[in-house]
């Protein structure tokens, strides 16, 4: 220390030092405590997963009385939270003429700026249900993480078309809700494949085989 100071600090400053932070570095009185703390945190974690799934449960059993429920439950990704947010935000999918009325509902539908700076550019309404907005784009992600043709046609978004990710997942939102609307109207089953339709040959071949769900 003295070599590297060039001579500012001598020994005995050096000494002093080192006998302060013998006293101060890696003091562990507070260890005992920190420790108390982070257990007693651990354990209302595990409390509130447990309620959480304990109300999962729940709302999967209230479902299990609603055959549109049973349709959107039955299609990858989707969980009880999902389906039951989605329709007490919607109410019955049949009530509606198309699948347009839910998005324009959630205020996805798309408008045009027609004034200012930015006039001419389009984005979402966001005039709709904020809830019912954002329960579909989680549905987005859930479909991304679990259905290989939503990964593919996430990855298409950003690579090819150069989406950034929330833009993307917008647009993955509409296209799930077409989805979920389709096998609950229709009373069919989710079909992966129709999700790719109109994706460039190119694209899909670079990818594997192409699998329904």
């Amino acid at each position: 220390m003295v070599r590297v100071s060039k001579g500012q600090f001598n020994s005995q400053k050096a000494l002093g030092l080192a006998s302060i932070f013998s006293k101060s570095i890696g003091v562990n009185s507070g260890i005992f405590g920190a420790e108390n703390e982070l257990k007693i945190l651990l354990e209302q974690l595990a409390y509130c997963r447990q309620k959480l799934e304990q109300l999962d449960e729940i709302i999967h059993q209230q479902l299990m009385y609603a055959a549109e429920a049973e349709k959107l439950l039955s299609i990858k990704g989707i969980g009880p939270i999902i389906a039951g947010t989605l329709l007490g935000q919607t109410g019955s999918f049949k009530n509606y003429k198309n699948v347009k009325q839910i998005v324009k509902v959630a205020g996805f539908n798309i408008v045009e700026n027609s004034s200012g700076q930015h006039e001419g550019e389009k984005h979402i309404s966001k005039r709709g249900r904020g809830r019912l907005r954002h329960i579909l784009f989680k549905a987005a992600i859930s479909a991304v993480c679990n259905i290989p043709e939503f990964e593919r046609l996430y990855k298409y978004k950003l690579e090819q078309l150069n989406k950034k990710k929330k833009v993307a997942l917008v647009g993955l939102s509409v296209k799930f809700l077409h989805a979920m609307f389709a096998v609950v109207t229709k009373e069919c089953k989710f079909d992966g494949n129709l999700v790719l339709q109109g994706l460039p040959k190119k694209f899909l071949d670079a990818g594997n085989t192409i699998t329904g769900h």
